[in-house]
């Protein structure tokens, strides 16, 4: 018949060999979209299960055909490749191998032509070594699917080989689960022979030993983790964070910790004992910018260490990152700003060296040791420090099981020893290259010169330096008016003047109580109060002499008193009369005028000049003189009567 191109031959697909009408059957599907496909097969899919259906129903014997397999969805294909990726090594390359013969079995059946298909399969699994039912399976799982799904479709079973899973009851379970998920760590195999007990007395039967681990197993690592050894050890396996330090400044932030020494050391006075290293870390460029050692960690340890820091570096840091340790949290440290036991502020309490040099706190994160920067810097001292061999038998270990043999307190070294090794270590540290965050292999005073060139920081004042040397300490005043500061009296006369006696802030140098004691209130500065030193019971000299000056202290008192008295007296008016009654005062006046008298009644002055008034001109002016010198007088005899409303 003819069509496009010419003559052309049509056969009709009936008149085919049955062979032949399913190869074109297939192709014609394999030729449609997905989703043409999928509804096809699957309306064949419920043609035969509606056969089955009728079959059953009917009673009658039917040959039932094999439903078909649906192919995969691109959302389907990526939920069950998620789920090939997650399988052993051994199952994937297994599956792939298995692919691999897929393929190469269809490029045969495609050479082969009209050569019968059951031979070819059958010569080819002969080459393969394989069985010829395990060939047909294969190719059943792989129908209908695309090449590239055909490994997902292949993974092997090695499971229950075709025999029905035993169930555990889920009492039994639960008991097992609550079992193994202990702290403790117990083992599963005596927990396993006490279930097997239980499940027989009950005439129940459980699964092998291997089977009940591989469930366990199959748990989720992170709750296996919470379950088995807790919610520290569950922090730990999380991902921690990891921060910029590209976006910080120079002195933008310094962090401090202490750690103790895993090597005893001697002090002057003959204590023995593990010392104490605290430090405070620029953290940006990781220099340490100041450390002290001490027997123990405390205020007055952080108050020496953050002094050195600032006379190191002359720069005060926008913020402060501090362990929360009660020695970093005291008063005399960060006094007026909170922490995680203080709560409520109140304006009488001692202002903080932090809060006085203005840099805002932050609390590391408790018991947690990726929260501070300076955590990795003890490793270091560790290493190349306590591990020396100069403090060999000095050395004791970081932990009880961890002491050495030949440890012997009796051999505890210098602390100038200890002190001078650790400054050494420092400087080494400072001069080598360092791997974190945003160094580039630079070493920390590479990267902190660099920085300071253009860095701008606050520089600390002389008074702040000083207070810096200094503790502080929240006093009251006695009711002598005196200054107690670690059992010694400290006063002076100026101080019965303050009007309070406190709350104050009483500055002191914890090293010699013989220096005066700075008072302050609040930040103003009070004054200097000196020690009251005290003196022995046969002590003459020292009595006569604290006899003369609290008589002199008196005498002084009651001349200042006295002479109140008299300024008083001066400037008030008497209102009483001698009787005791009071005289009733006017107003007054605004402007007073000079009293002139109308007529002189002493004799003139011989050789004096008559005036028309029958007063020569020189008795005139005497007169005139003495009537001013009179009326001066008047005035200032009567100035505080005025003062007081009088006339």
């Amino acid at each position: 018949m003819s069509g496009n191109g010419g003559p052309q031959y049509r056969i009709a697909v009936d008149s085919l060999p049955l062979e032949a009408q399913c190869r074109y059957w297939k192709a014609q599907v394999e030729r449609q979209p997905l989703e043409a496909r999928r509804d096809y097969l699957l309306q064949l899919n419920l043609e035969e299960a509606q056969k089955r259906r009728i079959a059953r129903e009917c009673g009658v014997a039917r040959k039932d055909k094999p439903l078909q397999q649906l192919p995969c969805t691109e959302e389907e294909f990526k939920a069950k490749e998620q789920w090939f990726m997650r399988l052993p090594g051994s199952q994937q390359q297994e599956s792939n191998r298995r692919s691999r013969l897929m393929v190469s079995l269809e490029n045969r059946l495609r050479a082969a032509g009209e050569r019968s298909r059951t031979d070819c399969i059958k010569q080819w699994a002969a080459e393969n070594s394989l069985a010829l039912s395990t060939v047909y399976e294969w190719r059943k799982r792989i129908a209908n699917l695309e090449p590239t799904h055909w490994r997902v479709a292949l993974v092997p079973d090695y499971g229950r080989q075709g025999r029905p899973a035993l169930e555990v009851p889920a009492d039994i379970w639960q008991g097992i689960l609550n079992e193994w998920a202990n702290t403790s760590k117990p083992a599963l195999k005596p927990i396993y022979r006490r279930a097997k007990k239980v499940a027989a007395e009950r005439g129940l039967k459980l699964p092998s030993y291997e089977t009940i681990k591989r469930r366990l197993d199959a748990l989720p690592r992170l709750q296996k983790i919470w379950l088995r050894e807790g919610e520290a050890a569950l922090e730990a396996a999380l991902p921690s964070m990891r921060r910029d330090y590209s976006t910080l400044a120079l002195h933008d932030e310094w962090n401090a910790d202490g750690r103790v020494a895993d090597v005893h050391c001697r002090w002057p006075d003959g204590t023995v004992g593990r010392p104490v290293l605290l430090a405070f870390m620029e953290q940006r460029s990781r220099v340490i910018v100041g450390w002290a050692i001490g027997k123990t960690e405390s205020a007055h340890l952080v108050r020496q260490a953050l002094s050195n820091a600032l006379y190191r570096a002359r720069a005060v840091p926008q913020r402060l990152y501090l362990d929360n340790g009660r020695a970093f949290a005291s008063k005399e440290i960060t006094g007026q700003q909170a922490t995680r036991n203080r709560f409520k502020l109140s304006e009488g309490d001692v202002m903080g060296l932090a809060t006085l040099l203005g840099a805002q706190v932050t609390w590391a994160t408790p018991y947690n040791g990726k929260a501070k920067p300076i955590e990795s810097f003890w490793n270091t001292i560790a290493r190349e420090v306590d591990k020396r061999r100069e403090f060999v038998g000095a050395y004791c270990g970081n932990a009880p099981h961890n002491r050495p043999e030949d440890h012997d307190v009796s051999r505890a070294v210098p602390i100038e020893a200890y002190e001078r090794m650790v400054g050494e270590v420092i400087e080494a540290y400072h001069q080598r290259g360092h791997r974190g965050d945003s160094m580039h292999g630079r070493s920390p005073r590479a990267v902190y010169d660099e920085l300071a060139e253009n860095a701008v920081a606050r520089q600390p004042t002389e008074a702040q330096l000083k207070c810096c040397l200094l503790a502080a300490e929240q006093v009251h005043l006695t009711r002598e008016h005196e200054v107690v500061v670690m059992g010694n009296r400290y006063g002076c006369d100026e101080l019965t003047a303050l009007g309070s006696r406190g709350p104050y802030t009483a500055r002191y140098d914890p090293d010699d109580a013989t220096q005066p004691v700075q008072l302050f209130d609040g930040e103003r500065f009070l004054r200097a109060v000196p020690l009251i030193a005290k003196t022995g019971f046969a002590d003459r000299e020292a009595a006569q002499q604290h006899a003369r000056a609290k008589n002199a202290q008196k005498r002084a008192v009651r001349e200042q008193a006295r002479a109140q008295l008299d300024m008083d007296k001066a400037f008030s008016w008497d209102t009483r009369e001698s009787t005791g009654n009071e005289i009733s005062v006017l107003p007054r006046v605004g402007v007073p005028k000079l009293l002139k008298p109308a007529k002189d009644y002493r004799a003139p002055s011989k050789g004096a000049v008559a005036t028309s008034g029958g007063m020569s001109l020189e008795e005139f002016r005497a007169a005139r003189d003495r009537g001013q010198e009179l009326s001066e007088q008047r005035l200032q005899e009567h100035e505080p009567r005025r003062a007081a409303g009088g006339m």
